[in-house]
């Protein structure tokens, strides 16, 4: 697939022969310079999005596995819908507190500072089985928010190092799938986990947090070695490939520069309307997003038993055993939900790339799914189970398969210092909706009803819709400089700084 959305028709590689050692292309060996780009790019998407992709999918799985623990978890230590999703929320003040002193680290230490992350993260996530009260659970959210909060920035940036501006939205979109499939993935293993409540006198959510945090740590290790930090230290490339990638992306960043100094400027990239515009709009997306993700059990046992348009009331069976099958059977029922996510965000992503076109393919979904989510609750009263969960199967795969076009936007915008910055914000703004989702699910479910709730969200995504749908894009300036950089690759020599005293002498000669 990766092949596929970057490398385009197979070229023979028998004329990159041509590329000299230093990583110049002779002249007249244009086709010799396409064949080695197309060769480092597909090495970078075996070599290298693999583990980005992974880092995703434990962030994620760390973040839901919440959800699969809550039938246990609310009972055993008394919390009320709207003390949980306020715990959930919670989450997302740490993460927005910590977001931009931890990409301040991620600029000085580099991609050991993600593994720092990782291993920290999945200490706070292990100490989760310790949890005995109210306070104690807000506590350890907020804790866990605050050393992940670099984690999602940190990979984006990571992706622009080494990808530019056009292959930047495939490259999120393909590691974005894992936010989707670490729900499907993680379902059966929290269902498992779960059922090993009773074990050693241990309930299953205990176990649950336990284990998950502990493979976050040692894949934490694993990441410190397999992670290439730079161009220039990317291991699965020979040195000619090293320096031509290295010597790529310097050209385009000099290019964009110097067609527009201000979207080149940290400062300057918080007075650009255009972020702040993207913000708003991931901020009301990310609302819905995140209060999904942390109550599709939840939601899905309020249509099974018919509460869904009533004020909610968790399912409580007496057989602790019951109780276990129950929630295990609710986890793996909740994976048809982001299964049909990775699918529809895999398409859009491919058809947004085909087209060149983001406004559209944001806001058409976002219409489906606030649609579908206003009518979520009418579908369960008047068709009954099967029907209300497939319009939420909807609701929630529309709402996530904008992920990839709406991410590649700053990459279209900022470069340099700026994109660090222009990335901490549109982040911080979506989490932000981390904080008011799952609350707001929680109060008006408390207070109201499941059904209330979604028409809420639907009207969210509506609202978002009409932001993304009318974002003017990257300027006029911008875009011509990433054309001219896209240009430069095909046929130009790397930037002066770079070349050896012999290359200038012949070039001035």
């Amino acid at each position: 697939m990766a092949q596929e959305k970057f490398v385009g028709h197979e070229q023979s590689l028998s004329e990159a022969d041509r590329v000299k050692h230093n990583g110049v292309v002779a002249d007249g060996s244009i086709n010799a310079e396409k064949v080695l780009g197309a060769r480092v790019i597909r090495k970078c998407c075996y070599y290298l999005l693999p583990w980005l992709w992974m880092l995703v999918f434990f962030t994620y799985l760390d973040r839901s596995n919440l959800s699969f623990a809550a039938f246990q978890f609310k009972k055993d230590i008394g919390l009320s819908n709207t003390v949980y999703g306020l715990g959930a929320s919670i989450f997302f003040v740490g993460y927005t507190v910590g977001q931009i002193p931890s990409n301040i680290c991620l600029k000085l230490i580099g991609a050991p500072w993600l593994t720092m992350i990782l291993v920290a993260w999945g200490l706070v996530s292990a100490l989760g089985c310790l949890i005995n009260s109210p306070n104690g659970y807000i506590v350890q959210r907020l804790i866990l928010g605050i050393v992940e909060s670099g984690t999602f920035p940190g990979m984006w940036y990571h992706i622009t190092v080494f990808f530019n501006s056009n292959e930047t939205g495939p490259a999120l979109a393909l590691v974005a799938t894992s936010t989707a499939l670490s729900q499907v993935i993680g379902a059966p293993i929290g269902a498992a986990l779960m059922l090993m409540d009773g074990l050693r006198g241990i309930r299953g959510w205990r176990w649950l947090f336990l284990i998950e945090g502990l493979i976050t740590i040692v894949f934490g290790i694993a990441f410190y070695f397999g992670l290439a930090q730079t161009p220039l230290k990317a291991y699965f490339l020979k040195r000619e490939e090293r320096v031509w990638l290295d010597n790529r992306q310097k050209r385009e960043a000099q290019i964009r520069a110097a067609a527009n100094p201000h979207t080149s400027s940290m400062i300057g990239s918080f007075f650009n309307f255009r972020i702040w515009w993207l913000a708003l709009a991931w901020l009301l997306e990310e609302t819905v997003r995140y209060g999904i993700l942390f109550w599709v059990p939840l939601l899905l046992d309020g249509i099974i038993t018919g509460n869904f348009n009533g004020k909610s009331a968790v399912t409580s069976l007496p057989n602790p055993k019951d109780q276990a099958w129950y929630s295990a059977k609710l986890a793996l029922i909740s994976a048809i939900l982001y299964v049909s996510a990775a699918i529809v965000m895999t398409l859009i992503a491919w058809s947004s790339k085909r087209h060149h076109e983001k406004n559209l393919h944001t806001a058409i979904p976002l219409v489906c799914s606030g649609v579908a989510f206003i009518c979520t609750p009418i579908a369960t009263q008047q068709r009954g189970t099967v029907a209300g969960f497939a319009v939420l199967c909807i609701a929630g795969a529309c709402t996530w398969c904008t992920f990839g076009p709406a991410w590649s936007w700053p990459a279209e915008i900022f470069h340099g210092p700026a994109r660090a910055s222009g990335i901490a914000l549109f982040n911080t703004c979506g989490a932000a909706g981390g904080i008011i989702g799952p609350y707001l699910i929680g109060y008006l479910s408390d207070h109201y009803s499941y059904g209330t709730a979604m028409t809420t969200l639907g009207a969210f995504n509506l609202a978002a819709a009409l932001l993304f749908g009318t974002f003017p894009g990257a300027s006029k300036a911008d875009k011509e400089a990433a054309l001219a950089a896209e240009q430069s690759t095909s046929h130009s020599h790397p930037p002066a700084e770079t070349r050896t005293g012999t290359e200038k002498s012949a070039q001035s000669a």
